[in-house]
């Protein structure tokens, strides 16, 4: 009798999967301490984001693993790269909006020594990410396509509850990085449903347009700036009508 290795097989895909994300990080570091550009910090959050999917669906799979302490060294380069990208992102919005002189400790930071500083460390968060994949990938081989499977579906089940029959929009920003963790660990497994992703992607983008508003509307709120109030009525509107629109998007999937 020749006993079929079905589990083997799957545990590989998986770990050569978890593999790719951490190799991909390193190849973005590495691109980053010779160009310093600010895409390749978006593509490192995106990494880690990515990683810290794979360890929340190990931490639910196997039995001791801590998925928030093996972050931990993740977060720190994550947080260190968002300092210096998101500044420019609201300035962009700020720009956009033709909204000048705002003066705020989220904007006004020296980008400049902050990304010298974070493309000096860049050999260390090398070593970090190495020393973290040989530390952790015995336990993503123990990681099998059915724990995939059953992850994935009490994510989108999580997701549902939270978008119907009425979105919770208090919420909406946790559920955008439930969507984004389901994206990337489907990755992993053939046979998603494109409908599903499909959905999830148009709302992701959504939810993110939203909350840069919102972030905005914050900041503009608090009187650091110079946007009239007929800007503030603008975006406030622009607001309101993208929540509307998540919420009919969110309906329609669901009646469907």
């Amino acid at each position: 009798m020749i006993l079929k290795k079905p589990e083997i097989i799957r545990m590989g895909r998986f770990k050569k999967f978890a593999n790719h994300q951490f190799k991909s990080l390193v190849e973005h570091l590495e691109d980053y301490r010779n160009k310093k550009d600010q895409e390749l910090l978006h593509k490192i959050r995106v990494d880690i984001k990515k990683i810290k999917a794979i360890l929340l669906l190990t931490n639910d799979r196997v039995k001791g693993f801590n998925g928030h302490k093996n972050f931990i060294p993740f977060r720190t380069i994550f947080r260190r790269a968002g300092g210096i990208r998101e500044p420019e992102v609201l300035s962009s919005l700020l720009l956009a909006y033709n909204i000048p002189g705002v003066h705020d400790q989220s904007i006004d930071g020296n980008g400049e020594k902050l990304a010298i500083s974070f493309s000096n460390d860049v050999h260390s968060f090398i070593d970090i990410v190495n020393k973290q994949w040989q530390k952790l990938e015995s336990a993503f081989g123990k990681v099998r396509k059915k724990d995939l499977v059953q992850y994935l579906k009490k994510t989108n089940k999580n997701i549902k509850a939270k978008l119907h029959p009425e979105p919770a929009i208090d919420l909406i920003h946790k559920v955008r990085k439930s969507m984004k963790e389901f994206k990337y660990l489907s990755q992993s497994i053939q046979g998603s449903r494109k409908k599903r992703r499909k959905f999830y992607s148009a709302e992701i983008e959504l939810i993110g347009d939203l909350h840069d508003r919102q972030v905005l509307l914050n900041l503009l709120n608090k009187g650091n700036g110079a946007a009239d109030k007929v800007t503030i009525e603008k975006i406030q509107k622009e607001c309101d009508a993208k929540k509307d629109k998540i919420k009919k998007r969110a309906l329609r999937f669901y009646r469907s």
